[in-house]
Order: structure tokens, then C-alpha cells, then sequence
């Protein structure tokens, strides 16, 4: 094998392992700039969309693709959350991430297209008959669900959400994710502030329903939709936009570390 070629296969290697070794901080991927630059920058992009479109570069990557559930209840608390999500973990891991913005029903065949799902709400909800059991046979087949509390604990809709898996895998509860999980460890560095008070991995409260000993499902308890979502742009001043709840950016990079991680 000839000497560049060899030299090619290592550096992208190097270029896909790199983020898991010496675990980063989510703002360490960003240069910093002075204020002047950063105001002349975010004029410049001023008229940017939400969410930039994947490079040519990028849609050539086998992608991670995620798909948003609608079902009956307030299923969109969040609108540029997930399309967000996925643009940072594009810039971020360096991978490509497919959002596709036409949202799925749980008795839909297409389901098992979607090796990933988003679900998000704030109220209580049920089920359909059809909705239950597409989601098992989708669970069961391998696929993963994302679901997110809108309300971080204000709500109805987690404790509907754990009597529904509890109809279709009876006698199989949610389970803690443990801080020490590998799962917070494998690209990012967590130890940070979060909405305002000083926290690290184990002050977190996420559970999952495990099956076969595979996470099928990941309950995030404390609304990181509501961190991921924004109401401009990102922008070389701000590269992971301006919240549209207020939040600030170590804020905003913490849940995007979570999602990551």
C-alpha cells in the first residue's frame, strides 16, 4: 500500500476518535474572539437561517437520522429544538445528522425506517391501541426513542408516558441511569453549571427502559428541548444560537453534551 495512502487512513481515523479521547468541553470546539469581532460576525450573519443546511461535504456521510413523534397531545412544545440539535451535533462530532422535518405517527409503517425518534410534550396523555403497539414492535426491533419532559417535572406527560410503557412491557420499569454510566463519559467531559446552580453528572435525574440490556428508551426529566431550542441563529458570536427560553450559553452546552454523550 502506497505511503500517502496509508497516511490518510490515519488521519481520518484520527479525525473520527478524537473527540472521545481527553474529553472536551462542549465550548472548547469554538474559537474565541473579542467582542468587536464577534458583533461584526453576528452582522454579517445576520440574515442566516435558524438552522444552516448540511454542507455538500457532509451529505456525502452515512447519517444519524432523526425523526419527531406526533401524536395526540401537544407534540411540538419545541419547534427548532431537534433541527437544532442536529446542526450542532453535525459541527460538534464532525458526523452527519438527518432531520427530517415531516413528523411520524406511531401506526405508521415508515416507523421502521427511523433508527432514532424525538417525543416531547408537557400534559398528560393516552396512547391510541395502534400507537401502543407500534412503538412496542418498533422497540422491540431495535429502534430507540428520545423523550424529552417539556415540563421539567411540571407536568402530566411523564407520569402518562411511564404508565404507557408499563402497558407494553409489564413488569419492566424505568430504571435510574447511573452517574458513573459510560454514556456521560464517552465524548464529553460533565461538570458544569445548569440552570443557574453548580452541578455534575450525579445531580442529574434521567431514566431509561432497558431492554435485552439495551437502552430502547431515554427519558430526560429536566426539559433540555427547551435548551436546545433558539429564537436567532448561530453565529460566530454565539455559535450555538440565542436561546428562546433565556437561557445562557454554559446552559445551552450542557444539554447539547447530554444529547451528545
Amino acid at each position: 500500500m502506497p505511503i500517502w495512502s496509508i497516511m490518510v487512513r490515519v488521519m481520518l481515523l484520527a479525525a473520527v476518535v478524537a473527540p472521545a479521547w481527553g474529553a472536551p468541553r462542549f465550548s472548547e470546539l469554538f474559537p474565541r474572539s473579542t467582542n468587536a469581532q464577534g458583533t461584526e460576525a453576528a452582522k454579517q450573519a445576520s440574515s442566516a437561517a435558524l438552522v444552516p443546511e448540511e454542507t455538500e461535504e457532509e451529505k456525502l456521510i452515512d447519517a444519524v437520522t432523526i425523526r419527531q413523534v406526533k401524536f395526540a397531545n401537544e407534540w411540538n412544545p419545541d419547534p427548532t429544538a431537534p433541527p437544532q440539535l442536529c446542526y450542532q451535533f453535525r459541527k460538534a462530532l464532525r458526523m452527519r445528522c438527518q432531520w427530517i422535518s415531516e413528523p411520524i405517527e406511531l401506526s405508521d409503517p415508515e416507523l421502521f425506517k427511523c433508527p432514532l425518534l424525538y417525543m416531547s410534550s408537557h400534559n398528560s396523555f393516552n396512547f391510541t391501541k395502534a400507537e401502543r403497539e407500534g412503538l412496542k414492535r418498533y422497540l422491540l426491533q431495535g429502534g430507540l426513542l428520545i423523550s424529552d419532559d417539556c415540563s421539567g417535572g411540571g407536568g402530566g406527560w411523564l407520569p402518562s408516558f411511564a404508565m404507557e410503557l408499563e402497558k407494553m412491557f409489564p413488569g419492566n420499569p424505568l430504571v435510574d441511569i447511573s452517574p458513573d454510566d459510560k454514556r456521560f463519559k464517552g465524548v464529553f467531559n460533565i461538570c458544569y453549571t445548569f440552570r443557574g446552580t453548580p452541578k455534575i453528572v450525579s445531580d442529574f435525574d434521567n431514566v431509561a427502559l432497558m431492554l435485552d440490556n439495551r437502552m430502547a428508551v431515554f427519558v430526560g426529566k429536566d426539559d433540555y428541548g427547551c435548551m436546545w431550542e433558539v429564537s436567532s441563529p448561530p453565529t460566530a458570536a454565539a455559535p450555538l444560537g440565542v436561546s428562546n427560553h433565556g437561557f445562557g450559553p454554559s446552559e445551552m452546552a450542557t444539554a447539547f453534551e447530554f444529547a451528545f454523550n
